[in-house]
């Protein structure tokens, strides 16, 4: 991974950094000024499989501590996440926030603290190119809870002594509650962000990634069942995204059983990935990897690039390939101006304790 900061790339697992890539890139071409294809109707899923990613890779810094020192320590959790997450996210507000004052369209301040608090999957944002933070909220509510959760959990005997089976059995459970739910929200007549937007109805996705996590971590065996099979996963997988890819997001189907499809689709798509090291590595990977990496900032990015792309470009011929290119540079640089230095100060005052399978994250 040419290009990047060599102390944070160290550990990291090369095919979640492709995964990652293609899953911001899906993001990139669903808001694109230029719509055609399947492919942008279904790009929107990339959000479903940043959430499997998220709950994979998140659980899992939890349960590499658990394994290494049987103890899930909290607040040193919180705050190795608010380091990842904050310094960016508040940095783009700020930025935004003043070109909104410059052009004259000062941002409601009542507005403004609903994403501080990140309640902004459930209230208004101050100005639609930042409506996308949405999914940061989501994700902000599972990081408080998952590392609660997991500490009650891993203290129950039953959980500790078969924690595949009892972690498929809750899966199960929140993932029949949640589609319960998504049903409910459609057959009631909710609006199709309501039920995308909002926590209570797109848990189960995350959950997955953290039962992944606990076969990671806890069943090596099933492990090597899945290596030899994960031709078959992957091809599964993709079968079960595809309603997403040929229906809209709006379609009753898609926003109940279709967003089950997607989180159990991506979740085989990130299983077969995880056990095909050699698939995953060569030119053609390299720059999706590359892309993988700045994810984070790329996303918080592209919307208010996309905002400047229409104000300056709308309806004209290169108006897409600047939004594309404009995106994926701001949200480099942006990375190496705030998030990656954020990370640096991070592992300088709360460094990663030793692991043999760390993912810088």
């Amino acid at each position: 991974m040419s290009g990047m900061p060599p102390s944070l790339v160290a550990g990291r697992i090369r095919q979640l950094d492709v995964l990652r890539g293609v899953a911001v890139l899906l993001v990139l071409v669903h808001h694109a000024p230029t719509r055609v294809s399947a492919l942008l109707k279904g790009g929107w899923t990339g959000v479903d499989l940043f959430f499997v990613l998220s709950g994979f890779l998140v659980s899992g810094l939890l349960l590499k501590e658990y394994v290494r020192s049987r103890q899930i320590r909290p607040w040193r959790f919180y705050v190795r996440r608010g380091f990842k997450i904050y310094p960016g996210f508040y940095v783009m507000l700020m930025v935004t926030g003043a070109g909104q004052l410059w052009t004259g369209n000062p941002p409601d301040p009542r507005l403004l603290w609903h994403e501080v608090v990140f309640v902004q999957n459930y209230l208004p944002t101050a100005w639609w190119g930042r409506d996308h933070s949405w999914s940061l909220a989501i994700e902000e509510h599972f990081y408080f809870l998952l590392p609660l959760v997991l500490s009650l959990l891993l203290r129950w005997d039953r959980f500790r002594g078969s924690p595949v089976r009892w972690g498929t059995a809750i899966m199960v459970a929140i993932g029949a509650t949640l589609l319960g739910i998504r049903c409910a929200m459609v057959l009631s007549g909710d609006t199709a962000s309501e039920v995308l937007f909002k926590t209570h109805a797109r848990l189960d996705s995350l959950a997955l990634g953290v039962l992944l996590s606990v076969v990671w971590h806890f069943a090596p065996v099933r492990i090597a069942q899945v290596r030899r099979h994960r031709v078959w996963l992957l091809a599964a997988g993709v079968l079960l995204i595809a309603p997403s890819y040929l229906l809209t997001n709006e379609h009753h189907f898609v926003l109940s059983f279709g967003l089950t499809l997607n989180y159990l689709g991506y979740g085989m798509v990130l299983a077969a990935a995880l056990t095909s090291e050699r698939a995953l590595v060569g030119p053609v990977t390299s720059p999706v990897a590359w892309i993988g990496f700045y994810s984070y900032s790329i996303y918080l990015w592209h919307l208010p690039v996309l905002a400047l792309t229409q104000h300056w470009l709308g309806g004209r011929s290169l108006e897409w390939v600047v939004y594309y290119a404009a995106s994926l540079i701001v949200g480099v640089g942006m990375a190496s101006l705030v998030e990656v230095p954020a990370l640096r100060l991070r592992e300088r005052w709360l460094p990663a304790e030793a692991s043999k399978t760390r993912h810088a994250g």
